[in-house]
């Protein structure tokens, strides 16, 4: 359909996107609605970034234009401790979204989740743990409520309604890692890595304490730095010595730095 071809080409900056004589007319005359719609909307004096939509079909093509004193619009506001280049591109993006019509933008977030999910299945190798491909099973369990409701408290004595299933699940999992890794203890609600690694320093370490991490250099992780959770935490960070030519860490200078 056009309007999924549009969709995917919607973000990238492309001086036009097209539609062919095979389409019909009902959906080149929805489009060239939704074109004029926004543009009576907009002002008329810049383009966004440098690029503009334009929605062909008509006599004459019709350009979604927004500006405010020149610059693009959007409901973001530009972050000034971002670097420039990331900040460029969310701007961008951003006000690509203000200035499409809502049924564009929901069509071109649909094909991005078919694309992120090619892209991560079918066309690399996961070399980060933590981005690997996830048992189909427990995806599924996620999407079915489990990794969307809150679920505060000790099971039962939880402080929503409604999660005597949850909580049951919540118990059952907990005793099955706890077996695998021959643990004490397993919280299996943790949000993220970053979380879990907060949970460990907080577990072993009080504010103030040392410790030895990989440094970023051969791929040490951020949240074991100043500028992640263990520096939240007030701990005092040695990056540990490293092999570069092998990207190891160096035994000898450890022992040392011990």
């Amino acid at each position: 359909m056009a309007f999924r071809r549009l969709a995917q080409g919607f973000f990238r900056p492309t001086p036009r996107q097209s539609f062919h004589a095979n389409e019909s007319e009902r959906q080149q005359k929805y489009f060239r609605q939704c074109a004029n719609a926004c543009c009576a909307l907009r002002e008329q004096s810049a383009i966004i970034s440098k690029h503009c939509i334009t929605f062909c079909g008509a006599p004459t093509p019709v350009q979604i234009k927004r500006s405010v004193k020149g610059q693009p619009m959007t409901a973001l506001t530009r972050r000034s401790w971002v670097p420039a280049p990331s900040e460029d591109h969310v701007q961008h993006v951003a006000a690509l979204t203000v200035a499409a019509p809502s049924p564009l933008v929901a069509d071109k977030i649909s094909a991005l989740i078919d694309r992120n999910a090619a892209i991560h299945d079918l066309e690399c190798f996961n070399l980060n743990p933590a981005a690997n491909v996830m048992n189909p099973a427990a995806e599924s369990a996620l999407a079915r409520g489990l990794g969307s409701r809150p679920s505060l408290g000790y099971p039962g004595d939880k402080y929503e309604m409604g999660l005597e299933a949850i909580e049951e699940i919540e118990i059952i999992t907990a005793a099955l890692a706890a077996e695998i890794f021959n643990a004490g203890f397993a919280e299996i609600r943790v949000g993220s890595g970053a979380l879990a690694n907060l949970y460990s320093f907080m577990a072993l370490c009080q504010p103030g304490d040392t410790i030895i991490v990989p440094p970023t250099s051969i791929g040490g992780h951020v949240t074991h730095h100043e500028a992640g959770c263990a520096g939240l935490y007030g701990l005092n960070i040695v990056p540990a010595a490293v092999n570069s030519d092998g990207f190891t860490i160096d035994l000898d200078q450890l022992r040392a730095q011990v």
